[in-house]
């Protein structure tokens, strides 16, 4: 009987942490030590501590990461900023104000 009142507590301490985290997609264009950053953050275990779970995806070529985080598919993405450059610039965000623009291109 106490080890089930023990994992009853245990399971209520922890079901909540749980439902509590938010999952994040993490996006980067290649291999290589300078978009290491979002697996050190993973790994680390910061991205726990502040209460988000993470999926890494590797999307290669830049055009594609940028037109996913644009579509809204992606929370964060690290690529270069030429393409970025120019997909804020695109016909299709004309109609939305800088600010918005920033917003979507860094979210």
């Amino acid at each position: 009987m106490k080890f089930f009142g023990l994992l009853v507590i245990s399971l209520s301490l922890t079901i909540p942490a749980l439902a509590g985290a938010e999952k994040l997609t993490l996006a980067h264009v290649a291999i290589n030590p300078s978009q290491g950053m979002l697996w050190v953050a993973k790994d680390s275990g910061i991205l726990a501590k502040y209460g988000f779970t993470a999926d890494i995806v590797l999307i290669p070529g830049t055009p594609r990461t940028v037109q996913a985080l644009i579509a809204g598919d992606l929370d964060y993405a690290v690529a270069g900023s030429p393409p970025a450059l120019r997909a804020c610039s695109s016909p299709c965000c004309a109609g939305r104000s800088s600010a918005s623009s920033r917003a979507t291109a860094t979210r």
